[in-house]
């Protein structure tokens, strides 16, 4: 009676879930919780057909965050709370083990290509790379609370090593506008900054702009990655820096610092609070020393 049950219950969870997707409301905390639900469920139990399951869902799994439907903070999250059920469980069964370490493995290819992809597009930062940020614009194509906007505010602080209070947000409109002034006795540099957007969101056009009009598009991150090398062929050095990060990502040490701190950050709780704005967005920075972009103009 209980297989019955665990069968049934794991079965409308994978209805759930085509559900929101179809509807278009699957959103990246959404498709953990059912995932890691459905997971221990399966784990719950020894009967060997739950393997077909858990299969199907790997091959869900490995879809939709490879698909660019997951920021790599949503990766990493979801991978750590694989893990986490994982050492929670005193299930035995070894065929469902298996199936979820190959399931975490694929996970990290998938982090290493997509920071891989990061690090090609940030090669285009080098004229920039000292320069501080002043103050930005944040344009969502959602509508967001203002607790939301905080816990924002709170994990780019965070992930800039500064007090949360030198960054002020304000929102414009509605809350789809976000402004922020960062103080300019605490200078933050751009890519710190950029990143550290990157690393949550799905999507993200950014623009850069120096205090005497010069304009810059330096990276437009879009949701597939065959458009992102498809630009430039990588250069030897990009194309070995690829394969490191992939071997990095398959063993979990990460170089990077994009890499290492979203990695870091998936594994606290108020992750899930961050994954909430996860969205396309166009991220427009004021630059504070700008001299190189402005001699280019």
């Amino acid at each position: 009676m209980m297989a019955i049950d665990i069968a049934d219950q794991t079965k409308d969870l994978f209805i759930k879930m085509s559900r929101l997707f179809f509807e278009n409301k699957l959103l990246t905390n959404d498709f953990i919780s059912i995932s890691i639900q459905i997971i221990e469920q399966l784990l719950s139990n020894s009967n060997k057909a739950y393997l077909l399951r858990i299969k199907y869902l790997s091959l869900i799994c490995s879809s939709y965050i490879s698909s660019m439907n997951v920021s790599p903070l949503g990766i990493k999250r979801l991978e750590f709370l694989i893990t986490n059920t994982i050492e929670l469980s005193s299930s035995n069964n070894k065929g469902l083990y298996t199936e979820l370490v190959q399931l975490i493995m694929t996970i990290r290819l998938i982090y290493g290509d997509r920071i891989s992809s990061i690090e090609i597009e940030m090669a285009s930062l080098e004229d920039v790379k000292n320069s501080g940020v002043a103050s930005s614009t944040l344009l969502f194509t959602d509508y967001y609370t203002e607790n939301q906007i905080r816990y924002m505010q709170d994990y780019i602080a965070s992930y800039c090593n500064v007090d949360p209070s030198l960054i002020k947000y304000r929102i414009t409109y509605g809350s789809t506008e976000i402004a922020s002034d960062i103080l300019s006795q605490y200078s933050i540099l751009l890519p710190a900054y950029y990143c550290a957007f990157l690393s949550f969101l799905k999507a993200v056009k950014v623009t850069t702009k120096t205090i005497s009009g010069i304009t810059k598009d330096i990276v437009d991150i879009k949701k597939n990655t065959t458009d992102i090398f498809s630009k430039n062929k990588p250069d030897t050095n990009l194309l070995v820096q690829t394969k490191q990060n992939t071997l990095s990502a398959l063993r979990g040490d990460y170089k990077s610092d994009i890499a290492r701190k979203t990695a870091e950050f998936a594994r606290n709780e108020y992750a899930k609070n961050v994954l909430e704005m996860e969205d396309n967005a166009i991220l427009e920075i004021m630059l504070e020393n700008s001299s190189t972009l402005d001699n280019e103009g």
